[in-house]
């Protein structure tokens, strides 16, 4: 019975590449023609970003853009996604940016940083562009009504824009009108 042991993987094991198999094959159910090394890039990190917070991500969530972040004029990959706390079908979720940068001389991508840009009970977040090494995201956060009560979790109401870029390889958000 050791030696089984040795053998057949633990359970959490079993999970880890089951999901990074899902993941891989849900790119290319989709159409998608990424590379390999994109795919693994970004479900490796998913799958140890969810081990490190403990929760999950939304697999509808997963938006993938590209454009030069890093002015190497390289198309790098900015990924947004949701993870939320294990049990939970998106309350309690939060919204996160991670880059991943390009390389000319191997064609892959290396994770460089990542951000949380909003949350359910903060704001909803919409890609918008990548122009001059700077990440837009259209957002929507919770505001005041006319009457000055809060916005419920479930209708957020105002609208704003935030900006990104990477600082010393950290990502980092400037001026945002929330």
């Amino acid at each position: 019975m050791t030696q089984l042991r040795k053998v057949i993987p633990d359970a959490n094991h079993i999970t880890k590449y089951l999901f990074i198999a899902i993941l891989l094959m849900s790119y290319s159910a989709l159409g998608h023609d990424r590379p390999f090394s994109e795919q693994a890039a970004i479900a490796t990190y998913l799958l140890n970003k969810e081990e490190a917070l403990d929760r999950v991500v939304i697999r509808d969530s997963i938006k993938i853009n590209y454009g030069d972040v890093n002015y190497d004029d390289t198309n790098d990959i900015v990924l947004i996604y949701t993870l939320a706390m294990n049990g939970e079908n998106g309350n309690f979720s939060s919204t996160f940016i991670g880059v991943f940068t390009a390389s000319d001389k191997t064609s892959s991508y290396e994770f460089i940083d990542d951000i949380e840009v909003g949350s359910k009970t903060s704001r909803a977040v919409v890609f918008n562009s990548i122009k001059n090494g700077m990440i837009t995201i259209d957002t929507i956060f919770m505001s005041r009504n006319e009457s000055g009560d809060w916005d419920a979790f479930c209708c957020l109401s105002g609208e704003g824009t935030a900006y990104y870029t990477l600082s010393d390889n950290k990502l980092v958000e400037l001026n945002t009108s929330p």
